[in-house]
């Protein structure tokens, strides 16, 4: 392959963010309907993943209760979304949502 052949954007910013360790937050971020569902994604966010630790926005303290209960399953879902184990434990915090557009 030719070194000097122009590359897609779209190939050279996923390899940027692969190799910053930030692909997977974006790609949970602009996923998360699809991975948690409609109901769940409309109370939640997904904020930052460090050392294998997910931070969630929660709306309030009676979804983070619900959420608790559910954490195992929510885990597995985003590691089944990203074809690999790596998140291993959530941390929710109650906080306001962003509005997405």
């Amino acid at each position: 392959m030719d070194k000097n052949k122009p590359k897609p954007i779209g190939e050279i910013l996923n390899n940027v963010l692969k190799k910053v360790g930030v692909y997977e937050n974006f790609k949970i971020q602009s996923n998360w309907e699809q991975i948690v569902g409609k109901e769940i994604a409309s109370v939640t966010d997904p904020l930052l993943i460090e050392s294998g630790t997910i931070e969630i926005r929660v709306k309030n303290t009676i979804w983070k209760r619900e959420l608790d209960s559910m954490s195992d399953a929510i885990i597995k879902e985003i590691n089944v979304f990203l074809g690999k184990k790596i998140v291993n434990k959530i941390v929710f915090k109650i906080g306001l949502r962003r509005r997405r557009t």
